[in-house]
Order: structure tokens, then C-alpha cells, then sequence
């Protein structure tokens, strides 16, 4: 049986109904195709209404599909007094576990780090170690303590990925930084897209052809995170001032950094607002197709998965240039670029999107076309053969060892 650690929380409504983020629920539901028995071990919260965009999952539904609640939450604070008891829960689930897969995170000491040391003592499958994000970039461009932190950090992650049998890397960036240290790896885009998803081109010629004498429509769809790169957004588009034409930025996400990030806004309310996120799926992709321009302005390494959301949305993309994303999107033109953290560059970067506004449909329509035949489902169908090429090189005698359907 494939398990997998996700530090993040669930909330069990009966026996026969788990209540997980809907963006999860896309995730693995689209993986058990895949790897038809998956079990999935997760805090648990008390009460469902603290698991915002939540989806239901009818486990008769899903014959396949087990979790295992964790006899803890999911705070911090609580960790020290649950930690016994989460780690006798993961001796018992690694025993029997095919494959033993373990997430990144960005703390010293959590469950994806106890996750990963039962797995080195325990297993005797297959250990996969699943660097979805960059902790050691969120560190160093957090600012404070957290760039020390980063060095810890980035030595527990060298370690894992030179321990683990084999290690998923979602993005070139962390690929480039730690992929020569990995025993076997695969290397994977940040895409949860259904080709239902994908923008109409007809529907984005519409789009752009009746906006040239409106309000421009620009959304920053974003975890408020102190990296994420909001506040530069913000503040360029305060420093442009009478500068640009008629906009409207609509930030779309929840958070810690988020009150710091009203108040950097407070003088600008009528072209800046704060709106709540939507479900991930059909809603928010209607959403996302109504603007002309997407901002990610991340300053990690990270591969954001809404790059290729905007892209498939038929969107202007205006992104930071990081290693990762200007490797990703390379072969997606026009676009318009920035220095990850650099106000003036980014500045730059809108002037010079809005001064070309004759290029947007062309734009939109790259966009799509570059994202024809990039799903979720094209993920996890490479990382099911994968996993079970790794099962033939590390039990070469072995039978069975990872069911994984393709």
C-alpha cells in the first residue's frame, strides 16, 4: 500500500465521510487512478469549519482510497504534548507500508520530519522523500531568524534526499539545487489542471477585443506569506501611481502577512482589494479567466502552481524571474518578466505589459496552447511509473511489491 504523511489537516464527519481542502481532494483522487490502494495519514482538526474550500469524500466511493487520523491537530503548540502518540500511529502504518512517502516542510521539528525518520528506521519499502515546494528559499527570503534557520534546514533536506530511495522534485529550481545529491529522482511541473479547465480561445479573443476601453482587471491569486511577494506588488503599483490607466487589483488569498498588507493598501482601497479565496476547480477558474493580467510574484524557488493556472486561463502573466519559473515557462511567449523582490523591476514590468496591450490576445492564446496536454492526470500517471521502475531497481526479485495501475 502506498502511504503518505501530509501534515495537513482533515476532519472526519462519520465513519464513511472525511472533510479534506478541495485542492487535496483533486490531488489524491486523481493519484488513486494510479495507485489503486492509497492511504493517506493526517491530522485531524475537532471541528470541520476550520478547513476552508473544504471537499467531502464518500469512502464508498473510493474502494481504494484509506486514511489514518493522527491522534493530534496540526498546531505546533500542541506537537511537544502529541508527539508519543503521532509517532506509535506512524511505527504502526510504516510496517506494512509498500511505499513510504514523505512531504518537505519548512520546521526543524514536525510530523513530515518524525515521518521521514520512522520511514529510515521502519521501512522496508520503498522511502520517497517529496520536495513540493523550496523550505530552504522561503527561509533566506523571509527575512530575521529565518535565514539561519535556512541552513538547517537546507542540511536536513540534503540529507533526506541523499537518504531516500527516491525523491519527487515539483519544479526545476529545487531540482537544480538538490537533484545531484538524489540516489533516483523525477522531476514534475506544479499542474493540478483538468483539461476541462483550459480557456475557450474564443472565449479570451472575447476578452481581450471588448476590454480596451475598461478598467484593467488584475488578480494576485496568493497564500499571504511574507515571501510570496504581495507587498511588492502592491507598492509598485502605488509607486506608478497616475502613471497607468484605469485598474483594479483584486488579491485573492488568506494568511498571515495579510493584515500587514491592508494596511500597506489602507490609501488605496479603490483600486485594491482584499477578496476571500474560492474553491480549486471550476469556480475558480471562472473566476481567474474574468482578468486580464495574473501577478506571481514569488521570491523563492518555489514552481507556482498558479503560473500555469493563469496560463491556462488565457491570461497576461506577469511573474518574477526566478530560476525555476523563467526555466518552466521558457517556451511560453509573450510574457512579462521581473527581478524577484525588486520593486523598480517590477515597475518596469507592468509599463511595459500595459504599453503593449495590443499583444495581450496573442498572450492568452499562448497560454493555452502552451498548457494543451499539461493535467494533473499526465502528473500522476509519470510518477506512477516512476515509483514502480524505483520498486524494480531497489527489489529487482521482488513481486507486487507497488501496485501501480497505469
Amino acid at each position: 500500500m502506498y502511504k503518505i504523511t501530509f501534515p495537513i489537516p482533515v476532519f472526519l464527519i462519520d465513519e464513511k465521510h472525511i472533510s479534506i481542502p478541495t485542492g487535496l481532494a483533486r490531488d489524491i483522487l486523481t493519484q488513486l487512478k494510479y495507485e489503486p490502494k492509497l492511504r493517506l495519514i493526517c491530522p485531524q482538526v475537532p471541528d470541520g469549519t476550520i478547513i476552508q474550500d473544504s471537499y467531502t469524500i464518500s469512502l464508498d466511493d473510493y474502494p481504494g482510497l484509506s486514511f489514518r487520523l493522527l491522534p493530534w491537530s496540526g498546531g505546533m503548540r500542541s506537537w511537544p504534548l502529541h508527539y508519543l502518540a503521532v509517532r506509535a500511529a506512524l511505527i504502526e502504518e510504516v510496517r506494512d507500508a509498500t511505499v513510504w512517502h514523505t512531504v518537505c516542510g519548512i520546521n526543524l521539528w514536525d510530523v513530515t520530519t518524525l515521518s521521514y525518520e520512522i520511514g529510515r528506521l521502519y521501512s522496508k519499502g520503498i522511502r520517497v522523500f517529496y520536495l513540493d515546494s523550496d523550505p530552504t528559499s522561503i527561509l533566506e527570503k523571509s527575512g530575521g531568524l529565518s535565514s539561519l534557520k535556512a541552513k538547517l534546514v537546507d542540511s536536513q533536506i540534503k540529507q533526506r534526499v541523499t537518504d531516500a530511495d527516491a525523491t519527487f522534485f515539483l519544479g526545476l529550481g529545487v531540482q537544480k539545487r538538490y537533484g545531484h545529491l538524489a540516489r533516483r529522482s523525477s522531476t514534475n511541473q506544479a499542474v493540478w489542471l483538468q483539461k476541462e479547465d483550459v480557456a475557450n480561445e474564443e472565449d479570451v479573443r472575447r476578452k481581450f477585443e471588448q476590454s480596451s476601453d475598461q478598467p484593467i482587471r488584475m488578480i494576485l491569486p496568493v497564500r499571504l506569506e511574507a515571501w510570496k511577494g504581495a507587498d511588492d506588488v502592491i507598492q509598485a503599483l502605488i509607486n506608478l501611481g497616475d502613471q497607468l490607466p484605469a485598474y483594479q487589483l483584486d488579491i485573492m488569498g488568506s494568511g498571515p502577512y495579510k493584515e500587514q498588507l491592508i494596511a500597506l493598501a489602507r490609501n488605496h482601497t479603490d483600486k485594491i482589494r482584499f477578496v476571500d479565496p474560492v474553491p480549486y476547480g471550476p469556480v475558480f477558474f471562472e473566476r481567474l479567466r474574468s482578468y486580464h493580467i495574473v501577478f506571481v510574484p514569488t521570491r523563492g524557488l518555489e514552481e507556482q502552481r498558479v503560473a500555469y493556472d493563469a496560463a491556462a486561463s488565457g491570461c497576461v502573466l506577469l511573474h518574477s524571474r526566478t530560476v525555476t519559473l523563467e526555466t518552466s515557462l521558457r517556451d511560453l511567449q509573450p510574457r512579462w518578466s521581473f527581478e524577484p523582490a525588486n520593486i523598480n523591476s517590477l515597475s518596469s514590468a507592468i509599463q511595459s505589459a500595459i504599453g503593449e496591450r495590443s499583444r495581450w490576445t496573442q498572450a492568452g492564446l499562448a497560454g493555452i496552447g502552451f498548457m494543451q496536454g499539461r493535467t494533473i492526470d499526465e502528473m500522476h500517471r509519470s510518477r506512477a511509473e516512476f515509483i514502480r521502475s524505483v520498486q524494480h531497481s531497489v527489489y529487482p526479485n521482488a513481486k507486487n511489491l507497488v501496485a501501480s495501475a497505469t
